[in-house]
């Protein structure tokens, strides 16, 4: 297995992550609008095949009052609300990222983003 990195997801890799599988994303049902990765990592086998993938995108989120930018990977336990074409929603979704800004803190309350998510 091999850890490989590029930009954003072609249908061809898509397809090829997603194989069969009717809603392999569990986002049957959801009604948030998604904004496209700019960068994905993935996992691909001896043969070449990507067998897992995820996507990476710098976003700006606000927990109160304080505003910095993150990209993924601790969980985040408070309400997570992302800006839509018609306002603000809730997100249902477990939600994981790290803050770029050293001194950046995640403090109690509701984090919004400030774009769409992705």
């Amino acid at each position: 297995m091999e850890f490989v990195e590029f930009g954003g997801l072609r249908w061809q890799q898509r397809a090829e992550l997603e194989g069969d599988e009717d809603d392999p994303f569990d986002a049957a049902g959801s009604t948030l609008a998604y904004q496209p990765t700019e960068r994905h990592v993935a996992i691909q086998d001896d043969r070449g095949r990507l067998i897992a993938s995820t996507g990476m995108l710098i976003v700006e989120v606000e927990v109160r009052a304080q505003r910095f930018s993150v990209v993924g990977f601790a969980e985040i336990v408070s309400e997570v609300v992302v800006k839509q074409p018609d306002g603000y929603a809730p997100m249902p979704d477990r939600t994981m990222w790290q803050a770029l800004h050293p001194q950046a803190t995640w403090r109690d309350g509701i984090v919004t983003v400030h774009s769409l998510p992705f």
